[in-house]
C-alpha cells in the first residue's frame, strides 16, 4: 500500500468512524464547558444520542474519550507496509501523514488542539497517554525489527522507534505550547523530517 493509496473501508466501518467521531466531539464539548471530572458516560451518551453502552463499547474508559485516533491504526499499516529499509519505512509513513493531514477539516484540528488540552491538564488522561505511548512505540519497533537481519543490533531499531515517538509527542507539545498558532501539518511534517535524519544518521 502506497502513502497516497488507502484502502476504503467498508459501510460498517464508516459508519462506525462516524459514530465514534460524533461521540468524541459530544464529550469535548461537554469537558470544555463542565469540566472533565464533572462529566460522566451517562451524560456524554445523552449529548451524542446514542446509549452508555454504546461509548464503552467503542471507547471503553472515559479517558479514551479523549486519547482515540482515528489514525494511528492506519499509520502503523503504512509503516508496517512500506518497502525497503528503517528509513525508507520513515519516508513512506511521513508521506502517509502529510495525505492524511491535507484532508484535515478546521474543526478536526480544533479538536485535536481541544484533546490535547485535556491530555496535559488532567492526570488521568495523562497516565493514560504515557501506557499509550509505550504500546505504540513497541508496535513501531516491532514494524522496524522486521526489516532487520538475524543478528542485527535490536537496540538500534529500539532507539529509532523511541526516537520516532518522542519527536512526535515533542512536537504536539511545542505546537501547544506556542498557542495552537502554527499549522499543526507543518510541525508535524518538520518533526518526521528531523526524525528520519536521526534515524539515518543512526543507521550509518
Amino acid at each position: 500500500m502506497s502513502p497516497t493509496t488507502h484502502r476504503e473501508p467498508g459501510l460498517r466501518q464508516r459508519k462506525k468512524a462516524e459514530a465514534m467521531r460524533r461521540i468524541q466531539h459530544a464529550a469535548l464539548d461537554l469537558f470544555e464547558d463542565q469540566g472533565y471530572q464533572n462529566v460522566t458516560i451517562e451524560q456524554v451518551a445523552r449529548a451524542a444520542d446514542t446509549s452508555p453502552s454504546s461509548v464503552y463499547r467503542y471507547f471503553g474508559t472515559k479517558e479514551q474519550l479523549v486519547l482515540h485516533d482515528d489514525y494511528d491504526p492506519e499509520l502503523l499499516a503504512l509503516l508496517a507496509a512500506a518497502p525497503g529499509s528503517i528509513v525508507e519505512a520513515l519516508e513512506t509513513m511521513r508521506a502517509g501523514m502529510a495525505t492524511i493531514m491535507a484532508g484535515w477539516e478546521r474543526d478536526e484540528v480544533e479538536d485535536i488542539a481541544r484533546r490535547l488540552r485535556l491530555m496535559l491538564e488532567e492526570d488521568s488522561i495523562h497516565a493514560a497517554m504515557t501506557l499509550q505511548m509505550a504500546e505504540f512505540e513497541s508496535f513501531i519497533r516491532l514494524a522496524l525489527a522486521a526489516r532487520d537481519e538475524p543478528g542485527e543490533a535490536a537496540l538500534r531499531t529500539r532507539m529509532i522507534a523511541a526516537i520516532l515517538v518522542a519527536g512526535l509527542v515533542a512536537a504536539i507539545r511545542h505546537w501547544a505550547d506556542t498557542g495552537y498558532g502554527d499549522r499543526l501539518a507543518e510541525v508535524l511534517d518538520e518533526a518526521m523530517a528531523t526524525i528520519i535524519r536521526a534515524a539515518r544518521a543512526i543507521e550509518g
